[in-house]
């Protein structure tokens, strides 16, 4: 009785002991990360890349335990971070990387060629043109054949602007063409667009390029929480000037239940086109500007 009571009692460790490994196998596994999920890309997919001035592109690894490989090399965290060399690529490809288990996920970028030609973007649906990307400031203007004689005139403006207010502008696109809603220029996230740029006077092109960029430099400020989103340190410095900047911005704030982006985005873009006109006009506006500008 005791040698049964002793071997059952050995079988039931070693259950025991073999459901803890298969738990603690299974847990494992479902410990590792899905390298879909594993690798964040520190650009977008379909992002464009000036390999003229980027040579790299890096990816962040969340969990390191499994190796990641990129065309049969493995790559080295540092920091959770792993870097490629794209300097020779050109045209729209697709990055690859994989684990030891076999899985695998691709990110596709446009990268230009040593001209700085996009051979395989499309920069307007439909219309084929020459598309080229330069970088200027750390900004990557992306504009067409039909742009290259205003290209100069746009980098002429941007350096007239101080650095802080370049922080928060990634890219910036040139359509030749209008936009179907007559706008001449739009902001979305870190990006501006503008529409037939060209065909404006040189007073409109800075008001145009000031304007859309003193709307990513308003996001900066938000986000950092020098400004609030209301505006309502501007709300005060607009009652004071007894006016708005422009009928454009009183029309925007009438229809937007008294929103001042416009208003704002306008009154910096005049105070880069004119200073010392426009402190002699908005004496309070130049001052809140200034020291916007001072943080």
């Amino acid at each position: 009785m005791t040698k049964r009571f002793l071997s059952f009692k050995s079988c039931l460790a070693s259950l025991i002991i073999i459901l803890i490994a298969c738990f603690t196998a299974v847990s494992f596994a479902f410990a590792t990360t899905p390298i879909e999920y594993n690798i964040v890309p520190t650009q977008n997919t379909n992002s464009i890349i000036d390999t003229r001035v980027q040579n790299n592109l890096s990816f962040y690894i969340k969990d390191i335990s499994s190796p990641i490989f990129y065309e049969g090399n493995q790559l080295i965290p540092v920091e959770n971070i792993v870097t490629i060399d794209v300097t020779n690529l050109s045209g729209h490809k697709e990055i690859v990387l994989y684990d030891d288990a076999g899985e695998y996920v691709s990110f596709k970028y446009y990268f230009c060629d040593k001209n700085g030609r996009l051979n395989d973007y499309t920069l307007v649906e439909g219309k084929k043109l020459n598309t080229f990307v330069t970088t200027f400031n750390n900004i990557k203007i992306v504009y067409s054949d039909k742009d290259k004689s205003s290209l100069k005139k746009l980098e002429q403006y941007i350096s007239k602007l101080p650095s802080n207010m370049l922080s928060n502008l990634t890219e910036i696109k040139m359509i030749p063409y209008s936009n179907t809603s007559n706008i001449a220029g739009t902001t979305k996230n870190r990006t501006i667009t503008l529409y037939n740029f060209g065909k404006y006077a040189k007073t409109t092109q800075m008001n145009i390029i000031y304007h859309e960029i003193a709307h990513t430099w308003a996001s900066n400020l938000m986000d950092n929480k020098m400004i609030d989103y209301s505006y309502t340190n501007y709300q005060n410095i607009v009652n004071q000037d007894k006016n708005f900047i422009s009928s454009y911005a009183k029309k925007f704030a009438e229809n937007h239940d008294g929103k001042l982006s416009e208003d704002f985005a306008d009154s910096v873009a005049f105070f880069f086109i004119n200073q010392k006109s426009f402190a002699k006009t908005y004496p309070n506006r130049a001052v809140y500007i200034n020291e916007l500008l001072n943080i």
